[in-house]
């Protein structure tokens, strides 16, 4: 009788020696080597095997501290920051993720009003990404009422006046044809619109 073989599949197979060896595999997988017992061969070489790459970005100097998806702020190590031809174009001193979330939180309970703190944050996310969700995911409980209901209406009824750069696209009821909606999606950066343009919130402003 002739067996039947079945393609080998790597993630069942992670899947069926993790649960075994009685540790958590999530998505994504093996992320964070701390998680990990390292010392066991078998579980060092299975995240050697599935662990992602890094990938040194493409952009250096003042452009990277520009561009908010890698700008770290004052996080850059001092490798990093002539690695990355940005030493200089700091101030001469270094502080943790850590450090930085603890001056803002800070400043914003610092603010009078949520409005104030609606704007802070959303100057953070425009400099640092990172830090403004680290921020965010500690906190939550404290800001998301600012950075959702009921302070993101107020922050639409004073748009004007509190806008300071563009963020994401701005689809609206002129753009009443699909070409015309086409044309705006491909003004967007990033040539693969499906992964990282997100249709967040729709609002209906007069």
């Amino acid at each position: 009788m002739m067996q039947r073989h079945l393609p080998f599949n790597p993630a069942s197979a992670l899947k069926n020696f993790a649960s075994k060896r009685h540790f958590s595999l999530t998505s994504p997988s093996l992320l964070n080597a701390h998680e990990y017992d390292l010392t066991d061969p078998e579980i060092q070489k299975l995240y050697k095997l599935y662990r992602p790459e890094r990938i040194t970005p493409h952009k250096r100097g003042i452009e990277m501290l520009k561009t908010p998806a890698l700008n770290k702020g004052m996080a850059f190590s001092l490798f990093e920051r002539h690695y990355f031809g940005i030493h200089g174009l700091l101030p001469p001193a270094f502080m943790t993720a850590d450090q930085q979330a603890y001056r803002i939180m800070t400043k914003l309970r610092q603010q009078p009003d949520d409005l104030a703190r609606y704007i802070q944050l959303d100057g953070l996310q425009d400099r640092n990404e990172k830090l403004f969700y680290k921020v965010l995911c500690e906190n939550i409980k404290e800001l998301m009422p600012v950075v959702y209901t009921p302070t993101v209406g107020q922050a639409c009824q004073h748009f004007g006046f509190i806008y300071r750069n563009p963020k994401g696209v701005y689809v609206t009821i002129n753009d009443n044809s699909i070409s015309k909606i086409y044309q705006i999606l491909c003004n967007w950066p990033s040539n693969d619109v499906r992964v990282n343009l997100n249709l967040n919130l729709l609002t209906e402003t007069e």
